[in-house]
This record gives structure tokens, sequence and C-alpha cells, in this order.
């Protein structure tokens, strides 16, 4: 499938760029995207890069079928004239590609228009949803049948997802949609009417509040800013975040650390620095969340399938974490038993010990997170660490990074004295302990992969050491 928009400019002196093409490919469906002023050369790129796409493909013994290959223009213009058909040359023929007949191009199941205006789209979800509704009525009446429960469930699982499927790509809420929305709501509100048995004359709030199902409006609001925040999930190489202005992008290390961490707060309501129009549907779902929002990375090397865990060389039997904090009855002895751990690590050139602790301060209408760490060796003090955190970040935060920056400092001192053979870290935060060796996505992810790549250097390093984790006395899990 060969797909190509065309976009006009308003302005003639503007100096013309060449846009490069855009490859996407799913699957066995394979796109290409080219932007340009005019048909014909957008034709002459598509061309080319079909050429290359062929000759690729061919390398590792694969081929497209030319018949089953289509183009489709894309123009915000009112009176375009016809666009030449598409011209390729693939394995030595010479095939003409026109416009689909129908009027419409279906990529992963969106179907667009040359105007991309989704009527057709909204058109399309609605008869499927319409006939979907259709069979489950032969499930059930007011009379008998299935219950108001298990229709709702039906509903909720087979319909709606039909309904609103793409639909955080044309929603809008700064503009006027209703011919988008109300054939959508129609076959709700008739669902509803079957789901509880009602009359027709019932009004379709009421509807709404009796069976639990929010406005059709409402549920895609919910998508939208759901697809909000999967944006800063995505890898900063990603297509979509290429296409993000710089404005909207999160930065995740800044001077002043104002990075706060997933689960976001509430997504505050868009407000758009410039006119609806002129606003990008991506520019207004990227503006839902701050831009200092912490990012988070499901893709790290360190969340992948073959990154190595507990129970992988070289951590296997050389690391432990014990982050269950101890019942109340067991504190006592616990404590006891630290401070026989204590004055045995007094004694001993071989063992380093870690406390790390954060710390969380309300001023007024501000908050102030730090933490703090201390290391010592033979009952002296080896090296200690105090930093201000961030104004936006949660202790969580805090105890997280003082175990990261613990593990930077670890390194540093057995590179000066080589004979240590245990490493003793001490935390009052359970939940940062269970945390710290998981490299996927959760608060304060970067803080995992830096105590995971500075643990791993140094457990490669010196092999005859062992790493430990503990759950200090005295302190509470302080979940995230």
């Amino acid at each position: 499938m060969i797909e190509e928009p065309s976009y006009s400019t308003s302005h003639t002196n503007t100096k013309q760029y060449k846009w490069p093409i855009g490859p996407r490919a799913y699957v066995d469906d394979h796109g290409l995207l080219s932007i340009g002023d005019n048909w014909e050369t957008n034709n002459e790129h598509l061309a080319r890069a079909a050429k290359r796409l062929t000759d690729l493909l061919c390398e590792i013994g694969l081929k497209i079928n030319p018949r089953k290959s289509e183009i489709m223009h894309f123009s915000i213009r009112r009176n375009e004239k016809a666009p030449p058909p598409g011209v390729l040359n693939i394995y030595g023929t010479r095939t003409e590609l026109m416009p689909p007949k129908e009027g419409y191009l279906r990529w992963l199941g969106a179907f667009l228009d040359k105007k991309l205006s989704w009527k057709l789209h909204t058109k399309v979800m609605n008869k499927r949803g319409t006939t979907i509704l259709s069979g489950m009525k032969c499930l059930g009446n007011t009379i008998w049948g299935l219950t108001q429960q298990n229709r709702r469930t039906l509903y909720l699982s087979c319909i709606l997802p039909v309904l609103t499927y793409a639909a955080p790509v044309w929603f809008r809420p700064d503009k006027r949609q209703e011919h988008l929305l109300d054939p959508l709501m129609k076959i709700q509100s008739e669902a509803l009417r079957w789901m509880l048995g009602v009359f027709r004359t019932t009004p379709l709030p009421a509807l709404n509040i009796l069976a639990h199902v929010p406005p059709i409006q409402e549920y895609i609001s919910k998508l939208t800013q759901g697809y909000a925040l999967r944006l800063f999930r995505l890898p900063l190489l990603s297509p979509i975040t290429g296409r993000i202005p710089s404005a909207y992008i999160p930065h995740t290390v800044r001077a002043k650390g104002k990075a706060t961490h997933i689960p976001f707060a509430r997504p505050h309501k868009y407000q758009p620095q410039f006119k609806p129009s002129k606003v990008t549907n991506l520019q207004r779902l990227s503006g839902y969340m701050e831009p200092t929002t912490e990012r988070t990375y499901p893709f790290a090397n360190h969340n992948a399938p073959w990154a190595a865990d507990l129970l992988t060389p070289p951590y296997m039997g050389r690391i432990t974490i014990k982050s269950d904090p101890p019942p109340k009855e067991e504190q006592k002895s616990l404590a006891s038993n630290h401070n026989i751990i204590w004055n045995q690590a007094k004694s001993s050139k071989r063992t380093l010990i870690v406390y790390s602790d954060g710390s969380k301060n309300l001023t007024g209408n501000k908050q102030t997170t730090g933490y703090g760490l201390i290391s010592m060796c033979q009952g002296k003090q080896v090296f200690t660490i105090s930093v201000k955190h961030s104004h936006k970040s949660s202790l969580f935060d805090a105890e997280m990074y003082a175990i990261a920056h613990a593990s930077w400092g670890v390194l540093l001192y057995l590179d000066r004295n080589p004979t240590i053979t245990k490493v003793k870290y001490y935390s009052d935060c359970s939940s940062a302990l269970k945390s710290i060796m998981d490299g996927g996505p959760h608060a304060a992810q970067f803080a995992s992969i830096l105590f995971r790549i500075k643990t791993h250097k140094l457990l490669t390093k010196y092999p005859n050491v062992k790493v430990c984790g503990h759950q200090a006395t005295g302190g509470s899990s302080d979940n995230p």
C-alpha cells in the first residue's frame, strides 16, 4: 500500500523544501508517505522510494504484489484537480496506481478519505455497532434472556470499543463535532435502552446514571487523556515524539530538578496557546501534561526480555534484597540483630555499610524533597552525600535516587579500596528496595537503571564482592 498526502502552501515565495519519504510498516502492510506542494513531485518521490523498498525486500527473499498496491492523495484544497496516476516500475513491469474508486483508504482499521474529515470512519464504526447490537437483541428482552449486568458487560466489551476505535485521533473538544459524535450517541442510547429495558422516552442522562455508563463524549475524552499519558512512555526517537513541538517535549534531566513521577496527577485542562484552527491534534494531546513530567521507557534495554535479573549472572547468588518490612512484634529483635551486625562490621575491613534516607518538607504551599546517605567501614565514616532533590518529586523518588546515588559512591570507594568483599545497603523504604532492581516503567525508573548499571559494573569488576539490601529498623513503607 502506498500513501501520499499533499499539502498546499499559501506563501508563493517560500523556499521549497524536499520532504523525505516516511516509511511505515505493520506486519505485511507497508506504507510510504510523501509530503509536497504538487502531485508530480510526490509521485516522483514515491516511485523512487517504492523501487528502493522492493530492492531491500528482495535482498531478504520477499516480494510485493503490485496489483495489491494503492495510492491515496490527501489535500485541503476544495477545487482540486484530479491527480495524475502514480507510475511504478517494479520487477520490470510498469504499473499505474489510481486512487481507490470508493474514495477512501483503509489503514490499520481506520478509513481515511481525501479530506481527512473522518466522516466515513465514524459512519463505518456506527454501522458495525448497529450490526453487533442487532445481534445482541436476540439474547434477551424485558421478559427473558440475559440479565442487565451481562448486557452491560457485552456492551462495554463488544460495542463501545468498536464505536470509539481510533477516536483520540479525530476527537477535538475545542471544535464542534456533532456530525461525528451524534451517530455514536444514537447507538449508545439505543444500547442503553435495550440494556435497562426502559421506555423510549426515558431521558438519556438518566440512562447513563442507571447503567453507570458515561456519555460517549466523556468516554472519548478519557481515551484521549489516556493517550496523552502514553505519549510520555514513547521513546524520544519515536516518529510521534518527533512530530511534537519542542515546547511540549518533557525534559527528564533539568537543572533545577522539577520532574514529577508516575502515577501522574489528574491531567490539567487544556488551554491552547494558539487559535484552535492552528493547533494540531497531536499538539493538543501533548498539551494535557506538563513538560516537566517524568518520562518512563517501556522499551529500555533494562526492561527487555533478555535483561539480567537476580537469577542471572552476575547478580545470581551475589546480590540479595530483603525488602519486606518486619512485623511490629519482631522490630525489637531485628534492632538487636542489627546492633550485633554493626559490632561485627566494626572489626572487619571487608564490609562496607551504607545508610540512605529521603526526606520531605512542606513549607507553606511548597514541597521540597531531598536525601542523604552515609557510608561506614570499621566504625569510621567513609563518605557522606546530601542532595536537595526536587520541588515536585515525592518521598519515594528521594528514597530511590538515594540508593542509586549510593551505588555510584560505593563503586568509587571500591576503586580505592579493592579489599571490600561485602556491601550492605540499609533503607527505611521497603518499596524502594523492592523496585530498585526493576528496570521496567515505574516511578523513578532512571534511579533503578542507574543502580543496575553501577551494580553490574561493580560485580563484574570485583568477582568476590557480594551486595545485600536490608529494611532498616524504625522506618515505614512508603508506596509510590
